[in-house]
């Protein structure tokens, strides 16, 4: 199960309860309270939907990475 940046060892949990706390919409809005994503940014697909599901643990997300 995916259930974190791996990069900035951020789990999908803490994300979300940060997005409880203030509302968040947008990965944009998150990054303004929490940092995750900044290098290979595999977890995006994953945050987008903590964002609009609550989910906080994942199977693999089959991604398209050449537009990363």
């Amino acid at each position: 199960m995916i259930d974190r940046c791996i990069c900035f060892d951020k789990t999908f949990a803490e994300m979300k309860r940060v997005i409880d706390r203030h509302g968040i919409k947008s990965i944009y809005e998150l990054k303004e309270h929490i940092s995750f994503g900044g290098n290979c940014s595999l977890c995006m697909p994953y945050v987008e939907q903590v964002i609009k599901t609550g989910k906080t643990s994942f199977e693999i997300i089959n991604l398209d990475i050449s537009s990363l």
